[in-house]
């Protein structure tokens, strides 16, 4: 983890990589297309992150539990 972290920090492409992905990810998942996540794809939203962070990674990890997927979506 540490070394994708710093890569992000020093690479700008990687960076950017990275932060499309995300994007790329976020508009599949927000299935209205209103631009902001129900508690519902939120939950996917979530999911897909951390496979994509464990394929990047070469680690494999795990989703939280729903019910702090939940709390973070309210925080957020």
């Amino acid at each position: 983890m540490r070394n994708h972290y710093v890569r992000k920090g020093e690479d700008p492409a990687y960076a950017l990589e990275c932060d499309h992905e995300r994007n790329a990810t976020f508009l599949a998942v927000d299935v209205n297309m209103n631009g902001m996540l129900d508690l519902d794809e939120w939950k996917v939203f979530c999911r897909r992150q951390v496979a994509n962070l464990s394929a990047r990674t070469k680690v494999s990890m795990e989703t939280v539990d729903e019910a702090h997927m939940e709390i973070a979506w309210k925080i957020n």
